[in-house]
């Protein structure tokens, strides 16, 4: 009696925890930034799931496949939410940083331009 009660236990928290992981897949979809997630911390979450999943098979343990299958699931999603995050956040650095190349070269034009046209009108070719 004791066993399956920990067992059941065991299956309701492990059935709860990649819940936990959907949610911050939520939040981060919602921030628009994985600033505050560590990609790492993701990672080890699918491949432990892929771990005891594989280990679930290998023992024929439906509770064990059941549980890890949620548990892939969701640090699959939180995984692929937070790179896809990234990857938007590092296309939008490098556009912010080529429009101020660009304003910077067009600044630099314009000052030359406006550099030249003075010093042509105070030459004495020109007056």
């Amino acid at each position: 009696m004791l066993a399956q009660t920990v067992a059941l236990a065991a299956a309701s928290l492990g059935v709860l925890q990649p819940l936990t992981l959907l949610g911050q897949a939520r939040t981060l979809r919602r921030r628009r930034t994985v600033r505050e997630v560590s990609l790492p911390f993701l990672f080890l979450a699918v491949l432990c799931s892929v771990s005891w999943f594989c280990y679930g098979i290998m023992h024929r343990d439906v509770a064990l496949l059941l549980v890890n299958a949620v548990g892939l699931a969701g640090a699959a999603v939180t995984l692929t939410t937070a790179v896809r995050l990234r990857a938007g956040e590092a296309d939008a650095v490098a556009a912010k940083a080529s429009a101020q190349a660009m304003a910077a070269a067009s600044a630099a034009r314009t000052v030359r331009a406006a550099g030249a046209g003075t010093a042509r009108s105070g030459s004495r070719w020109l007056s």
